[in-house]
C-alpha cells in the first residue's frame, strides 16, 4: 500500500523536474539568494519563483542576451539560467508543490515572522518570496511528528546543518509506502539543493528515499538513499547528520 501527494502538486513536482524551454526539458537549478541578499525582487530572482515563471525568464533572458534558443542545447539553457541566478532553493519549492496540494490555501494560512504592520502586509502579498525553512519549522507554521505517523505533505526539516551549522535545508515526503500493518517501510522524498559534488551545474531538484527499519526510532536509524548513495557520498544524509535539529514536521 501506499500513499502520495496530490496530482496537482505531483504535476509541480514534474514542471519544476523537467522545465520545458523552446522544445528542451531542462530540470530546475538550485539557487538561494542568500549569498546575493538581493531584496524586494520578483520572486524567479531569489529562488522561489514558479516553474512557468522561470521558463518565461528564461526566454526574456535570453532575448536580452541576444541568444537564439532554438540554437542552445538543454545543457546551454541550465548554464544560461546557473550563471544568471535562475533557479528554485529548497523552501521556494516546497512552497509552491505545497500550495498546489493546499489548491492555493497554503499562501492565506502560513505565519510570517514580521512584526511591521508594513512587512506584514508585503509578506501575505508575497509570501513565497518571504518563507523560508525557518518559517516552515516554526510551531506557527508546523508540528513536530513521530517517523511513524508520516504522511505525504509532510516536511522533514533540518535546522543548522553543515560544518559551520549555519545552513537549513528541508525535504518534502512525496509518498509513503506501509505493510499490511499500516506501518511505514518506505519514504520517497524529494527537494531542492546543490551537493558539493555537482560541480556547478549539476544541481536542482533532487529524488531519495528514506527505508524504515525501525520506525520507532529517529530518521538517522533508518536507510537513506539517494542518487545511488548511501553512505558519507549522499550529501543530503551528511546535511541531515550535521543538522541540530532534525526533525519530521506537519503543516497545520
Amino acid at each position: 500500500m501506499k500513499s502520495t501527494l496530490s496530482q496537482p502538486a505531483l504535476d509541480m513536482i514534474e514542471h519544476y523536474a523537467h522545465l520545458k524551454i523552446d522544445g528542451k526539458t531542462v530540470r530546475c537549478p538550485y539557487f538561494n539568494n542568500k549569498r546575493n541578499r538581493v531584496r524586494g525582487a520578483l520572486g524567479v530572482h531569489i529562488g522561489k519563483g514558479r516553474p512557468e515563471d522561470i521558463e518565461h525568464e528564461v526566454q526574456i533572458l535570453a532575448m536580452k542576451q541576444h541568444k537564439q534558443l532554438s540554437a542552445l542545447t538543454a545543457t546551454d539553457i541550465t548554464e544560461l539560467m546557473v550563471d544568471n541566478n535562475i533557479g528554485i532553493d529548497c523552501s521556494g519549492f516546497v512552497y509552491h508543490v505545497l500550495n498546489a496540494q493546499r489548491h492555493g490555501a497554503l499562501r492565506k494560512s502560513i505565519a510570517l515572522s514580521a512584526t511591521n504592520p508594513f512587512r506584514k502586509l508585503i509578506g501575505k502579498l508575497r509570501t513565497a518570496e518571504n518563507v523560508n525553512v525557518q518559517v516552515f519549522a516554526n510551531e506557527k507554521n508546523s508540528k513536530s511528528i513521530a517517523l511513524k505517523d508520516a504522511a505525504p505533505g509532510d516536511i522533514i526539516a533540518m535546522l543548522g546543518t553543515g560544518e559551520k551549522h549555519d545552513l537549513d535545508h528541508m525535504l518534502l515526503v512525496s509518498e509513503v509506502e506501509y505493510n499490511e500493518q499500516n506501518e511505514p517501510t518506505k519514504i520517497a522524498y524529494v527537494h531542492s539543493l546543490r551537493w558539493r559534488t555537482d560541480a556547478k551545474y549539476g544541481h536542482g531538484i533532487k529524488f531519495g528515499s528514506i527505508r524504515i527499519i525501525d520506525a520507532s526510532k529517529g530518521l538517522l536509524d533508518q536507510s537513506w538513499t539517494e542518487d545511488g548513495h548511501i553512505d558519507e557520498k549522499n550529501e543530503t544524509l551528511w546535511r541531515a547528520k550535521t543538522a541540530e535539529k532534525l526533525e519530521v514536521r506537519r503543516i497545520r
